[in-house]
């Protein structure tokens, strides 16, 4: 971008912001405010031939932006470098970078050094990687030192991931081998299972061997080994085809023992057998429960006259109602009088304390014989409310 310098007229490349916010160029500049070693020299003496420019703060911004976080990027850069060295870079990334010179603030005040980062780092953020110019570090002993107290965790994780991806992909590559020849065993083995099931379809499977009543009911009486071999009487694949059956095994553990038919005699109860049960039988008592009567209530019938001084309890006992929802102006008399001339019992009636003057309950007294008169739902108005009083 050409600019114009205010003080001798020249519109080139050369003319930049300086000192004041003045447009200078490099004679003027140097005239007005002389040179420096921040300066740098010329801008020749900046960038090399080959378009290489020589920075370590740059070189460093550059390389660890993308590693580091912006908070701790600045902090390492404003301890390592001065406000002069600074605010030179900060010149020479937005002469190289930036296209408008309004962008370029000049910092005052106690946080210059910090601000003059941010305006660095932002700018290079917003620069494509192609358009950034090759920055080096000719003194390396210039760059901040980092340890792992300044490492960004969320670039370790993605570099995690990516080397888990690739050990995954070796896993893969050299079990592959393995899983081919495990397939391929599996179907020979399959291959062979299914021709051992064809011949054992075309062999004609034994009978069964029956073993006569008698010879067991002999092999009972002796006492077997507690653990002894499951016989089979089906013939299996394994089974040797001249092995014995299941007589020749007991005839070899009852060696001694006949195989002799039980005769009538055996099978009929001795008389000894007899006389035993017998005998047993005797040793026990048979102990049955009676069933006791109780004797039957005795009620009395003597009459007393009224003066006597025990009486017994009236045979009918009185039978209590509790009816509601009438009006509150309804007395007891009024409904004494109800019950006579509908139902022609004469009752007892006392009116009940409510909960609210809204409505009127009453409590009834009669016998149990006038009950079911009282409860007929007929001889009451509708919404009247009757139900036995406990």
């Amino acid at each position: 971008m050409t600019l114009s310098c205010e003080d001798c007229g020249e519109y080139s490349s050369r003319v930049r912001l300086c000192q004041g916010d003045m447009h200078l160029c490099n004679g003027c500049n140097k005239k007005r405010f002389g040179g420096s070693k921040e300066d740098g020299g010329s801008e020749r003496s900046r960038i090399t031939n080959s378009g290489v420019v020589i920075n370590e703060l740059l070189c460093f911004i550059v390389n660890k932006m993308d590693v580091l976080t912006t908070d701790m990027l600045v902090k390492l850069c404003c301890d390592q470098f001065s406000d002069g060295e600074v605010e030179y870079a900060k010149r020479t990334v937005f002469e190289l970078c930036c296209n408008d010179p309004g962008r370029l603030i000049k910092r005052q005040g106690q946080n210059k050094r910090f601000n003059n980062m941010m305006d660095m780092v932002k700018l290079l953020h917003e620069v494509d990687n192609e358009d950034l110019p090759c920055f080096v570090a000719k003194d390396l002993a210039k760059l901040p030192p980092i340890d792992t107290t300044h490492i960004d965790v969320s670039t370790l994780m993605v570099e995690l991931k990516s080397l888990r991806r690739e050990v995954a992909q070796m896993k893969d590559i050299a079990v592959r081998p393995e899983v081919t020849d495990f397939a391929n065993e599996l179907g020979l083995l399959r291959k062979e299972i299914s021709a051992v099931k064809s011949c054992v379809d075309g062999l004609k499977k034994p009978e069964k061997v029956h073993v006569e009543s008698d010879v067991i009911s002999q092999v009972a009486r002796y006492e077997l080994p507690a653990v002894c071999e499951p016989l089979d009487f089906h013939c299996s694949l394994n089974k040797d085809p001249h092995t014995s059956s299941y007589a020749d095994v007991v005839q070899s553990r009852a060696p001694a023992v006949k195989a002799k038919r039980p005769s009538q005699s055996d099978r009929l109860p001795t008389k000894a057998s007899k006389n035993l049960s017998v005998n047993r039988e005797e040793e026990f008592t048979v102990v049955s429960r009676r069933s006791k009567r109780r004797p039957p209530p005795v009620i009395g019938t003597a009459k007393f006259s009224e003066e006597s001084t025990i009486k017994a309890v009236r045979s009918h006992p009185p039978f209590k109602f509790f009816i509601t929802r009438f009006a509150p102006t309804t007395t007891p008399e009024a409904i004494i009088s109800f019950i006579k001339n509908r139902c022609q019992v004469i009752v007892k009636c006392e009116q009940l304390k409510t909960k609210y003057d809204t409505y009127a309950s009453f409590l009834i007294e009669t016998t149990r014989e006038f009950a079911d008169k009282i409860r007929d739902p007929a001889i009451w108005p509708t919404g009247i409310l009757v139900r036995r009083y406990y």
